[in-house]
C-alpha cells in the first residue's frame, strides 16, 4: 500500500494572472496563453484561447471555444508544458465549477469529471460540499488539485478536498480533507 502524501502548499514556478475576467498564463519568457472574453450575457461569459510563442509580440487564436459551449467565469488556468494544460470555470452563481484538460496545447479541451467526496453531517445526512476545482499543480510525477466549496459552502470551516492524478490529469482520486 502506497503512503498517502499529505497536502503541502504548492510552489508557483510559473506566473498566472487573473485580471478583469481575463486570464494569462506564462509558461516561459516566450510562450504564454491568454483567455479572452468573446461575449457576456446574464452573468455568463464565453472565451477564446490565444497563444504567443514570441513573448507577446504576436498572439494567435488557437481555440475559439475552450469550454465547449459551457458558460461560466474563468477561475484559473495553468499549463504543465506546451501540451498539457488545465482551465477552470465557475458557474455564473459561483456555487460550483468545472475542470477542463488539454493534451494538445489548447487546441481542444475535455471536461474532466472526478468522483465527488461525500461527507456526513452530525445528523447523518450526506452532502457533497467540495464542488469548485482549483488550479492543478504538479509535484514530481503526480498532479494535485484542491477542490473547494462554492459560494454556497461553509462545511467544516470551509475546508477543501485534496485530489491527485497519476495519469496527467485524466482521472482523479480523493486523498484527504484539508483545513486551512
Amino acid at each position: 500500500m502506497e503512503p498517502i502524501i499529505r497536502y503541502e502548499e504548492p510552489s508557483m514556478n510559473n506566473q498566472q494572472d487573473i485580471i478583469d475576467g481575463k486570464g494569462q498564463f506564462h509558461l516561459s519568457g516566450k510562450i504564454a496563453y491568454k483567455l479572452d472574453v468573446t461575449d457576456k450575457a446574464l452573468g455568463s461569459t464565453f472565451y477564446s484561447l490565444r497563444k504567443t510563442i514570441d513573448g507577446g509580440v504576436n498572439w494567435q487564436v488557437i481555440n475559439k471555444n475552450p469550454f465547449n459551449g459551457a458558460i461560466g467565469s474563468l477561475s484559473g488556468m495553468t499549463f504543465m508544458d506546451e501540451q498539457l494544460g488545465f482551465i477552470v470555470a465557475n458557474n455564473p452563481s459561483g456555487d460550483s465549477g468545472d475542470l477542463y484538460r488539454t493534451d494538445n496545447g489548447g487546441i481542444s479541451f475535455e471536461k474532466i469529471d472526478y468522483s465527488p467526496y461525500e461527507v456526513k453531517l452530525k445528523n447523518g445526512a450526506p452532502i457533497v460540499p467540495f464542488d469548485c476545482p482549483g488550479i492543478p499543480y504538479e509535484k514530481g510525477d503526480i498532479i494535485y488539485m484542491l477542490v473547494g466549496q462554492g459560494t454556497d459552502g461553509d462545511y467544516n470551516g470551509n475546508s477543501k478536498a485534496l485530489y491527485q492524478s497519476k495519469d496527467k490529469g485524466k482521472t482523479w482520486e480523493y486523498v484527504e480533507e484539508v483545513k486551512k
